[in-house]
């Protein structure tokens, strides 16, 4: 109906990170995280959704400072 929903997310593991920087330049976490922790940990991807969750405002943050929590969904290889 409207702009939000609430979705229940099941439990689960997953690895949290934090991006500070702009929303666009985000992509540069995930190219670390697949192409450095991934290979070096004993874990595999599980198939579920990644979050990202924006932890301060945009509109009131330089850009510089905001800070985005991505949690990678994972499973013990």
């Amino acid at each position: 109906e409207g702009l939000f929903q609430i979705k229940t997310i099941p439990s689960a593991t997953y690895a949290r990170f934090i991006h500070q920087g702009s929303h666009q330049a985000s992509l540069e976490p995930y190219q670390r995280i697949y192409a450095q922790w991934m290979i070096h940990m004993p874990y595999e991807l599980a198939d579920r959704a990644i979050l990202e969750i924006f932890l301060n405002d945009e509109s009131t943050t330089p850009e510089e400072a905001l800070l985005t929590a991505i949690y990678i969904p994972v499973v013990t290889a």
